[in-house]
């Protein structure tokens, strides 16, 4: 709905990555990323890079699974401001 909401009422509140606690998943994206992950239907995507590389990845929201990576050709517009 692009609301920022989930109906759902069963969703871990809290967790813990070292004991697993609310982890579904975890796994390795090869490229640093600052960005939010995003979640669409059943697939988790989200983004790295350097300085000579930008991907995007998508993972399995099941299982954790990496399904595809793919480049991301950046453009010479500078970064907007934080």
């Amino acid at each position: 709905e692009a609301s920022g909401h989930i109906p759902a009422a069963d969703v871990p509140t809290t967790w813990d990555t070292r004991t697993g606690q609310g982890v579904l998943w975890k796994s390795p994206i090869p490229l640093k990323g600052y960005s939010s992950p995003v979640v669409w239907n059943d697939q988790v995507f989200v983004t790295g890079g350097n300085r000579e590389q930008r991907r995007v990845f998508a993972f399995d929201a099941g299982s954790g699974e990496l399904l595809w990576a793919r480049p991301v050709t950046p453009t010479n517009a500078p970064a907007p401001a934080m």
